[in-house]
């Protein structure tokens, strides 16, 4: 039990911090565009 709830929320944590990488690198090539 203990190493299925390990797994959920390191992939929970690789899944959310990708998105916020991306955002952020999306909002530069953005500006960098402009």
């Amino acid at each position: 039990m203990n190493y299925e709830v390990v797994l959920i929320d390191v992939t929970e944590s690789h899944i959310e911090r990708p998105k916020k990488n991306k955002n952020s690198i999306i909002h530069e090539r953005r500006k960098g565009i402009h």
